[in-house]
């Protein structure tokens, strides 16, 4: 068997597994995932209030403090 035999089989089987998967209803977004919700937490204001985390340097609004840190 010659390797374009191969390859040809290979695509075949691979079409015919994407053909029976199913198609989800709707695009699955990172955002929807309960991971990426926000705490509702007091932080610096916008006068430049300190850090939660870090509380020696103003708060720069990056939003780790509310979530959950990954």
């Amino acid at each position: 068997m010659r390797e374009s035999e191969l390859r040809a089989i290979v695509r075949e089987a691979v079409r015919r597994h994407l053909a029976e998967a199913p198609v989800p209803t709707r695009a699955a977004s990172c955002a929807d995932h309960p991971s990426y919700a926000l705490f509702v937490i007091a932080r610096g204001d916008e006068a430049g209030g300190p850090c939660v985390i870090e509380p020696a340097v103003a708060c720069s609004h990056c939003d780790y403090c509310r979530s959950r840190g990954f």
